[in-house]
């Protein structure tokens, strides 16, 4: 084969069984029956700011969903929802202060959740620092200004000028006294903060600097460059005084221990490092996710480091031995996508897709994908799994032991959805930016059909077979539409092979329903809409989500319609697109499908966890199919 080898297979995953009233904390009375796969340290959306003390693990996400996990169990102690839509955030030294900050800045309780006090910038700030003692904050500016402000009241004290270019880093020295500020133009300045003296400035080499650290027992200053390189610069010399350069990519990261006497580094290419300060000497190189480092933070007895990633994974290295003692160890992925057989689960978490017994509550096998994969099927005889992945190959293995059987190869980009006929003997695979749908026979590797600009020359996000017609319903959405909702959903006849339009609207999901009478759509506004098939006709509009619909189901019984969303929300509709219910998950939902007998739900959610749901408790099953 060509380098789009065949994943390898990995250890499994846990699962969590809570018995037969859901009696997993914070999830009582939700129908929640078994909880697949492994929450430890596992976030649902992008990593802004990390903090680590003997009280546990705190994060921050998009939005201000601060979390609390226990060092124990690696679970959610406490979760507050700030509402903030701030691109920095950053924990005072020792956890008691929050800050926020982009067009606002605004202080919080991260115990509580409480807002302290808030105030406006003149400019938008661009990077963010505390003092040790969390008296004083810094603020960097797009105009190339530093603001100090006071806490906890935000009192605005000194400004001070650098220059015309934004400030990428600011950093406070350990005694307070001292702040280091760098900007777009490769400045790093030093300044006194009780005058607002400029003392030194250095010209550092090598492009941006993302990051700075002060040594916590030295008056020297660390800083992360885009030349692979971490310079360290004494106050006294006018060029670095140490280079620590083991890295192949751009630092994006780092922080001292507390004593001094440790160095942690991370690059964009997911990789720690950690260093003897004093000796220049790299004691472990740790693979800590498959994006750039955002975050690093010591433990106050510098025993334990924690790491972010741009993957969304989180964590907890024991220094001593380089080793992870907790996290999330497969990453997270921007989407995670589920199938069900009769027996079996599959659990698309990007680079890895985990197999369950949900029959039996038990772990499979995981299998791991070099080029992520993004969707999973079963086919019909529930022996072989099919993968979808980045580069447009599909992957089949058994299911009996997770060995690799075949590959199919025609895509040449990430597959977004693979759709069986209802005979099962014919597999769709919407290509997403190719615009290519391709036709599928089990029997041979090859496919039967090409579909060119099968979603009318947008990009194939979704498509599906309609049952009791010859035809296929693709979905598609135009990415560079700035509203992001221009496309279509078209439909394709199968005996001639043409296309007509159904909706004119941006399609990024898409079910129909087992007669093939109706389908129910979703784009990206938070809104789906039920139609009438083969007409397209909208029967309903299904307004009730705050956030992207993602999942999208029938109930193969009565027709009952099941969304769910970002926003935690899962929602029955009846099978006319009545609103019915909504339950509130407490994690976001990426993907959800019924049991062939309609008895269960089961969704695919942002924290790498899939839910074996009550569909009766959901309140599905009351209905007759219209």
């Amino acid at each position: 084969m060509s380098s789009r080898y065949p994943p390898r297979r990995i250890e499994p995953l846990m699962v969590h069984t809570n018995g037969k009233n859901g009696s997993q904390p914070g999830r009582s009375g939700k129908g929640v029956l078994r909880v697949f796969g492994d929450n430890r340290l596992a976030v649902e959306s992008d990593l802004l700011a990390v903090f680590l003390d003997e009280r546990g693990v705190w994060s921050v996400e998009e939005y201000g969903i601060v979390r609390q996990w226990s060092l124990i169990s690696g679970r959610v102690v406490q979760r507050q929802y700030l509402g903030e839509a701030e691109p920095l955030w950053a924990f005072s030294r020792d956890g008691k202060f929050l800050a926020a900050a982009g067009q606002q800045l605004t202080l919080f309780e991260p115990a509580t959740g409480e807002e302290l006090a808030c105030t406006q910038p003149d400019r938008w700030v661009t990077s963010l620092a505390w003092s040790s003692d969390g008296r004083w904050l810094a603020t960097g500016h797009e105009n190339g200004t530093i603001e100090l402000w006071s806490v906890p009241g935000l009192t605005h004290c000194r400004t001070l000028v650098q220059d015309r270019q934004a400030v990428s880093a600011v950093a406070f020295s350990s005694d307070g006294e001292y702040l280091a500020a760098a900007d777009e133009s490769r400045q790093l300045v030093i300044w006194r903060r009780f005058d607002g003296a400029r003392l030194k400035t250095f010209l550092v080499p090598g492009g941006r600097i993302p990051a700075l650290a002060w040594h916590p027992q030295a008056p020297l200053i660390c800083s992360a460059g885009w030349d692979t390189h971490a310079h360290v610069w004494s106050l006294q010399q006018p060029e670095p005084i140490a280079l620590f350069n083991a890295h192949a990519e751009c630092v994006t990261a780092l922080t001292f221990a507390p004593d001094g006497q440790l160095l942690a580094t991370g690059d964009n290419a997911g990789v720690v490092r950690l260093w003897d300060f004093d000796r220049r000497q790299l004691l472990h190189e740790m693979s800590a996710g498959w994006g750039e480092i955002v975050g690093l933070a010591f433990d106050p007895a510098g025993r334990q480091l924690l790491s972010a990633s741009e993957d969304r994974r989180l964590i907890v290295w024991d220094v001593a031995t380089g080793q992870p003692c907790l996290g999330c160890g497969g990453g997270a992925a921007l989407m995670v996508r589920l199938a069900a057989s009769s027996r079996y689960l599959a659990l698309v978490t990007g680079r890895q897709v985990h197999v369950f017994d949900w029959q039996q509550g038990r772990k499979c096998f995981a299998l791991d994908h070099p080029h992520g994969a993004g969707v999973a099927t079963f086919h019909k005889s529930g022996e072989f799994l099919l993968t979808a992945d980045g580069v447009g190959s599909i992957h089949i293995w058994r299911v009996s032991d997770g060995g690799w059987h075949n590959a199919w190869q025609e895509h040449h980009t990430a597959i977004r959805e693979l759709s069986w006929h209802e005979n099962g003997d014919v597999l769709a695979s919407a290509g997403g930016s190719d615009g290519y749908v391709y036709l599928w026979t089990w029997e041979q590797p090859q496919p039967t059909l090409l579909l060119p600009e099968a979603a009318g020359g947008f990009s194939a996000e979704t498509v599906a077979f309609v049952p009791g017609y010859h035809a296929l319903l693709v979905g598609g959405v135009n990415w560079l539409a700035e509203s992001g909702n221009e496309g279509g959903l078209f439909w394709w006849d199968c005996d001639r092979w043409q296309q007509r339009i159904v909706l004119r609207q941006g399609v990024t999901r898409l079910a129909v329903r087992g007669d093939g009478r109706r389908a129910v759509v979703a784009d990206l506004s938070g809104t789906a809409w039920l139609l009438e098939l083969p007409s397209g006709k909208i029967l309903a509009e299904l307004a009730g989500h705050s956030e992207p619909v993602f999942a999208l189901a029938f109930h193969p019984r009565t027709g009952e319609i099941l969304t769910a969303s970002e926003d935690h929300l899962l929602t029955l509709w009846s099978p006319e697109g009545r609103w019915m219910r909504a339950t509130d998950l407490e994690v976001a939902v990426h993907d959800a499908c019924f049991s062939s007998d309609g008895r269960f739900v089961f969704t695919a959610n942002g924290d790498q966890t899939c839910y074996q749901l009550d569909a009766a408790q959901l309140g599905f099953g009351k209905s007759s199919q219209a």
